[in-house]
């Protein structure tokens, strides 16, 4: 495909367009849900053991769980506070270690309660609670940083795909996604030198990720993926093989590395031009 710069008069050739997909609901989130629920459920038993293992008695429930959550809690509060009841810090935490240092029969029961076998089935309230969770922490995920590095046992994320296509890796094709989409007919292109591949790799794979996540955290607002995606291609622009005759890194330039909005979904466009 090429591409005509009318204000230069020059002629570049796509080397590779791809649209990555960063979507908080793909199907990786649904795959991560159920490895981890799974994971807890056939794993219920031995997590009751190494918690007997862990806390076996009173003693030790007060070393390791009362004693410094009631240490943790007296950072809390302002030293001035007064509660509506008309309590002050001290009365507050006074009765915050009580009832912390008392609550091992509480904590014991509970444990107990989740782990008893039910109907013949070892700890089947706790797998029933981790199979009733699988959803919320599958969405819970799916809006963190794996939105955008995937999990590498079950499905890349556009920011693992995008590097690789950059550093030339033909690992990356094997990588696209459904709903991922190659606008010009592609090949992995490497754009660095050799020995700085790994670095280019590293470096705007941790950039994407804070600029993917600042994205989000804005909800998608032009104004900070403007900004990401000026800092972004900044970064990669000074990893660029001069040899090759690219065009520049830029937001929407003929080289670019941008994420874009479209019908309300965060997608990363990657593109490589050559003169």
């Amino acid at each position: 495909m090429n591409l005509w710069q009318i204000g230069e008069c020059t002629m570049s050739t796509t080397k590779l367009h791809l649209i990555l997909a960063i979507n908080p609901l793909t199907e990786a989130a649904a795959k991560i849900g159920k490895v981890w629920s799974d994971g807890l459920a056939n794993n219920a038993e031995k997590i009751n053991d190494r918690r007997k293992d862990s806390i076996p008695d009173e003693v030790t429930y007060l070393s390791k769980i009362a004693e410094p959550s009631e240490q943790a809690f007296r950072s809390v509060l302002n030293p001035a506070f007064i509660s509506r009841s008309g309590k002050d810090l001290n009365s507050i935490n006074i009765t915050q270690a009580y009832k912390s240092k008392n609550a091992w029969k509480k904590y014991k029961r509970n444990w107990n309660h989740q782990f008893e076998t039910v109907d013949g089935v070892p700890a089947k309230r706790f797998k029933d609670s981790v199979k009733a969770a699988e959803d919320t922490f599958a969405e819970k995920i799916s809006g963190s940083t794996l939105a955008f590095t995937g999990l590498k046992s079950l499905e890349s994320g556009p920011i693992r795909i995008a590097v690789y296509w950059l550093t030339g890796d033909p690992k990356g094709r094997g990588l696209l996604r459904q709903a991922d989409r190659i606008i010009v007919p592609s090949e992995p292109f490497n754009i660095t030198k050799v020995e700085q591949r790994n670095s280019l790799r590293s470096l705007v794979n941790s950039r994407l990720i804070q600029s993917g996540m600042a994205i989000m955290h804005a909800s998608l607002s032009k104004p900070v993926i403007d900004n990401m995606n000026t800092l972004d291609n900044s970064l990669i622009q000074g990893f660029i093989d001069p040899s090759l005759g690219l065009e520049a890194f830029t937001p929407g330039g003929a080289s670019h590395l941008d994420f874009i909005k479209e019908n309300g979904q965060l997608f990363l466009s990657v593109k490589v031009s050559q003169v």
